[in-house]
């Protein structure tokens, strides 16, 4: 709004710092797949594996990131009432101890430490998105929540490149290496680096949270911060900036007239808050059921079809960077598009991977090796360019924090089950078949996009409030 200026690097840097998280969920999930192997080997020779089957252990070491995801998404609520910073800073250090924990060779320390960190990751998809909602000026629509996105690719790039500096699986006496401790604590130092700069650079929490507290002095210090002209005592200003923000949060008022700042679960499914809740947990459904797994996975059976030994390995390897690669100019593409509006891009997206599935799915039948690779990589810019960044941003501006909650809740479950099926279902119904199902579901997504979810661009918060009340 014209009359305040935006201090754009502090508010960048606010939402980097939140972003952090999605950086360690996107590591989590990813960088076990390079080391299964050889962590499997290892404890065989120096310890005891307990799952003496190599593939459930490493379903198992696999599983238990959503696993504990589930339980962090829902957890988080009880946090988040005590600030939305308080709760990063919390996340970031246990996620440096689950780190830390995995640091010993250990069946049950893996176990343990991989279950707290999933509990993490669970945890910052609901406070991340939630944070930079809530310090989004208007200059700014739709950039910041993207932020989120592009730093978990970021993640899962990291986590593709790295292992490159360890021997291949297949190589004699690779079990013997400790290079693996490196990379199970490199991401503790981004954890690290998130804590230290919300305790000492970003000391103060989200306008929003010292509205619903009533924190006249937190209000002001951070809104002082936001804006480069705000002045606290006037009263004129003080309204203007508090429009200003794309999500302004008044006390929610009770059947009894008493103010309750946060809508407990149970109200969620209440007439005031169903359908937005309807909205958000269907898109976090059609976000895991698209395909995106089910492309990677085929993707992984490409690169190492035909090929044994250490040339699978480097094969491997190889293809997983590569699709790193795409999916981080996915997210990034996603950053300059933003200002189409998440509605839009959700739609489009889905409709153009819906074509690409279909095309995987006849293609697939026939061979061609190198069209399928082409339309692989195109599938996954096209989900992290869509869908995938869309997802958390659009639900920040929707819903309450519990709603992200059980949002993020619903989006692991489905997570965790595509995770567990996705071998079964492959053999069952072959790539093929996985990648017709999947279309289906793009169907159904493309047409709820189109019928049923409203652009949330450009609109004020009590706009927002407001869009599914009809």
């Amino acid at each position: 709004m014209e009359g305040l200026k935006v201090d754009y690097v502090y508010v960048w840097g606010m939402a980097f710092t939140s972003s952090l998280g999605f950086f360690l969920l996107g590591y989590a999930f990813a960088y076990f797949n390079s080391f299964e192997t050889i962590t499997f080997e290892q404890l065989k020779h120096f310890s005891d594996p307990v799952i003496n089957n190599k593939d459930i252990f490493n379903s198992v070491m696999s599983g238990i990131i959503p696993g504990g995801a589930i339980f962090g998404s829902f957890m988080i609520s009880f946090l988040v009432p005590y600030g939305r910073r308080f709760s990063l800073m919390i996340l970031s250090l246990f996620y440096i101890v689950g780190c830390g924990i995995t640091l010993y060779l250990n069946f049950y320390s893996l176990l343990i430490g991989r279950m707290i960190m999933g509990f993490c990751c669970g945890a910052y998809c609901t406070v991340s998105p939630l944070f930079i909602e809530e310090i989004s000026p208007k200059q700014m629509p739709g950039t910041l929540g993207i932020l989120n996105q592009f730093l978990a690719v970021t993640g899962v790039l990291f986590s593709t490149t790295l292992p490159f500096i360890l021997p291949y699986p297949s190589e004699p006496d690779s079990y013997k290496t400790s290079l693996w401790r490196i990379l199970f604590a490199f991401p503790s130092l981004f954890a690290l680096l998130q804590f230290f700069l919300l305790l000492v650079v970003f000391r103060y929490d989200t306008p929003i949270f010292y509205q619903t507290k009533e924190d006249i002095d937190g209000y002001g210090n951070i809104m002082k911060r936001i804006y480069k002209d705000f002045d606290e005592s006037n009263p004129s200003w003080v309204e203007t900036a508090s429009a200003n923000l794309i999500q302004k949060k008044k006390p929610e008022s009770t059947d009894d007239g008493k103010e309750n700042e946060e809508p407990k679960f149970r109200e969620l499914f209440t007439k005031k808050y169903r359908f937005p809740m309807f909205v958000g947990i269907c898109l976090a459904s059609f976000h895991q059921l698209a395909g995106i797994n089910a492309v990677i996975f085929h993707s992984n059976q490409i690169f190492t079809d035909g090929k044994e030994g250490i040339d699978a390995d480097k094969a491997g390897r190889i293809g997983t960077f590569f699709i790193g690669i795409t999916g981080f100019l996915g997210t990034a593409f996603t950053l300059i598009i933003s200002k189409l509006g998440k509605r839009t891009i959700m739609l489009w997206g889905s409709f153009l991977m819906l074509i690409i599935l279909t095309f995987l799915g006849i293609i697939s039948l026939y061979g061609y090796t190198t069209v399928q690779i082409i339309g692989s990589n195109l599938f996954v810019f096209l989900f992290n360019g869509s869908i995938g960044p869309c997802l958390w941003a659009y639900c920040a501006e929707i819903l309450t924090a519990n709603g992200m909650s059980l949002v993020a809740l619903v989006n692991m479950v489905w997570t965790t089950l595509v995770g567990a099926f996705i071998n079964l279902l492959v053999q069952a119904l072959t790539n093929s078949g996985l990648f017709f199902l999947c279309a289906g579901f793009l169907l159904i997504c493309t047409l709820f996009i189109l019928f049923i979810v409203k652009e949330t661009k450009g609109k004020s918060r009590d706009e927002l409030k407001a869009l599914y009340s009809s």
